[in-house]
């Protein structure tokens, strides 16, 4: 389709009678779901992260093949890598992040939208276009049945890259679980951007202080402000509720005005001051 006009392309597009029957219809709900991670030995083993029944640490994330090294995979890696830099954080010490290029146009498309300076910063070490991990073929590949990969490729059948145990995600997860040497959801390194999003509304004349650190691998939330209350407030999937922390004005230390509170508060939904 290349050189093609957009509109001449879409005129080639078949769509379905308005009033076809359909053997089945499924309708998901993209709220519910959760980022996953396909279990080493088939990548029909997916579950959502939160359920994994202990924590996966990584020797290897692995961001490329057909699968995850298209623009679209560039900018997801660039997302989170940007972000953990901004709050002083690189590749996990002891991990390699591997992210080779789907083709030359795409490197090309990295080079000119400045990833390729985010990406070395980061930590992450670069590949050019060809076969690679996903059939057992250069970086990313594991070399010992104890080596932990998480990728974004689209097979984990054993022995395809390699001996090791091999965990497949979204170029999001692979990026975050890069960072944090663990299989995350990539929320816990990109929520940041979204909280200072939702308290850009803030009252200044009423905030004295409010900082969100990351602490851990974003399970606890480090605030402070005076003068009123504050509530964090998170989705709890396994509750079907909200959970909150709230920070009051009566609980200030007498003098200072200020109050550090740690609160546990993971998946940061909305922040609010009442």
């Amino acid at each position: 389709m290349r050189g093609l006009d957009r509109d001449e392309v879409r005129k080639g597009f078949v769509f379905s009678d308005p009033d076809a029957e359909y053997a089945a219809t499924f309708e998901i709900d993209l709220d519910e779901v959760r980022p996953m991670v396909a279990l080493p030995g088939d990548p029909r083993n997916g579950i959502p992260i939160d359920e994994l029944t202990e924590e996966v640490k990584i020797d290897a994330a692995y961001g490329g093949s057909c699968t995850g090294g298209k623009m679209a995979d560039m900018d997801m890696y660039a997302a989170v890598l940007q972000n953990a830099l901004k709050h002083g954080k690189r590749v996990a010490p002891g991990v390699h992040l591997y992210l080779q290029f789907g083709s030359q146009k795409i490197k090309q498309y990295a080079r000119e939208k400045g990833y390729i300076e985010i990406f070395t910063e980061a930590g992450a070490e670069l590949i050019d276009p060809s076969c690679g991990a996903c059939i057992n073929a250069g970086p990313g590949a594991s070399k010992t049945a104890e080596t932990v990969t998480v990728s974004a490729q689209n097979r984990n059948f054993p022995g395809r890259s390699g001996p090791g145990k091999l965990y497949l995600a979204s170029p999001y997860v692979v990026a975050a679980s890069a960072i944090a040497g663990k299989i995350v959801e990539p929320d816990e390194i990109l929520v940041l951007n979204q909280i200072r999003a939702r308290i850009s509304s803030c009252e200044k004349s009423d905030l004295l202080l409010l900082f969100v650190l990351l602490l851990g691998q974003l399970n606890f939330v480090f605030a402070s402000c005076a003068g009123r209350r504050m509530t964090f407030s998170r989705s709890s999937p396994r509750n079907n509720g909200k959970r909150t922390c709230n920070i009051s004005p009566k609980n200030f230390r007498a003098g200072t005005r200020t109050l550090f509170t740690l609160c546990r508060v993971n998946n940061l939904k909305s922040l609010s001051l009442t």
